[in-house]
């Protein structure tokens, strides 16, 4: 059973890029950040005898739900806040406590006052391209007012510290073939615009109270727990998903939107990144901000790309079921090729991948989901 909850520079606007606070590892701190810094270090020595306290926003969903298990591991407490609109409870340690709850919302709020954390980790979002298109209303709601609330109140409750979930389509169409922190942000979908407005909101937030963050901003993320203890939902429409309905048969072929990208085969590129590696980069960002680091962005992915070609080939030939491939025309929101140059984050954090392997990828998220674990959301 779950417990007793079921929670620098400024921002060029001009240039469609944000500069985060010592994004080179280094740089002036501003008298209130000095101060967060020394509360930082004030708090760790106090909790060395325990465990820190992280409130998990969305933490039922994919990728929340694996940081929860990895904290709980690391004999963290841990507050779970989750709406389940797509978070599965039965994907949680039962160690963990879960407020079924809106982020925003005055229940969350009185949670987070309650629970005291240290820290508080944001992936509740919406996070389709192409719903964004749809519904860009839902995904500014969601991304940037709802997010933003949560922000707010977490603060006026003492948090001081943050680790936002983003998405490397905030670079839109980079013009460089591996993207630095420092590449413009020329997001081209509601998606990506939403989300790099969250960035900017956290920042504001934070430079205001005294507080620190760290943003991460993914790549592409797949793979499963390798204990299968919680994993990705199918039906989601990502590539890895639809690759995975394919192999298990559920889908008699696997789409490719665009071929005649200016690309080596001709389909996108994308760079790929195993969850379990990804919540490393969390653990490690969160400590380095509880420690006293200052707030910053990162890219998160192992720097390679795959094409969508290569990526559906190996699921065929790993699949328990054929399946064809078949080509279809460009889809609205498809950025042709984003790969990560992930130095920064190595650098600061002394992060190195432990699975960078694309049959572990698709393998573990294979397995998750032949047991019936990977369950369509509602």
């Amino acid at each position: 059973m779950a417990g007793r909850y079921r929670a620098d520079p400024q921002p060029d606007h001009q240039r469609g890029k944000l500069h985060h606070p010592v994004n080179s590892g280094d740089g002036t701190m501003s008298s209130r950040l000095q101060s967060a810094r020394c509360l930082s270090i004030c708090r760790l020595v106090e909790r060395r005898e325990q465990s820190w306290r992280a409130v998990v926003s969305g933490g039922a969903g994919y990728i929340g739900s694996h940081l929860v298990w990895a904290l709980v591991e690391r004999h963290w407490s841990v507050l779970v806040i989750d709406d389940l609109s797509t978070g599965l409870r039965q994907n949680l340690p039962g160690e963990a406590q879960l407020l079924v709850a809106d982020m925003a919302s005055t229940t969350a709020g009185m949670a987070i006052e309650d629970f005291s954390p240290d820290i508080i980790f944001q992936f509740a979002a919406k996070i389709r391209v192409d719903e964004s298109f749809e519904r860009p209303d839902l995904y500014w709601d969601v991304n940037l007012r709802r997010s933003g609330e949560l922000f707010a109140k977490s603060l006026d409750k003492g948090v001081r510290h943050f680790v936002l979930s983003s998405t490397a389509a905030v670079y839109g169409e980079p013009d460089v073939d591996f993207v630095t922190e420092d590449t413009p942000a020329r997001p081209i979908s509601p998606y990506g615009r939403s989300k790099l407005a969250s960035e900017w909101l956290l920042h504001d937030l934070c430079e205001k109270a005294g507080a620190t963050y760290t943003v991460l901003r993914y790549f592409n993320v797949a793979g499963a727990d390798a204990k299968l203890r919680t994993g990705p939902r199918l039906g989601t429409g990502n590539l890895i998903s639809v690759a995975i309905e394919a192999m298990l048969g559920q889908r008699a072929e696997l789409p490719i939107f665009g071929t005649d990208y200016d690309t080596p085969d001709g389909s996108c590129i994308r760079d790929f990144i195993h969850v379990t590696d990804l919540v490393d980069i969390h653990i490690r960002s969160a400590e380095r901000l509880l420690r006293g680091g200052s707030s910053v962005c990162f890219n998160c992915g192992y720097g390679k790309g795959y094409s969508v070609k290569q990526i559906a080939e190996r699921a065929r030939q790993l699949a328990s079921h054929p399946f064809r491939v078949s080509h279809k025309g460009r889809r609205k929101g498809d950025i042709v090729s984003m790969v990560a140059n992930p130095e920064r984050m190595k650098q600061n954090l002394g992060w190195a991948p432990l699975h960078e392997d694309l049959d572990f990828l698709l393998l573990t998220g294979f397995r998750w989901a032949s047991k019936g674990l990977a369950l369509a959301p509602v």
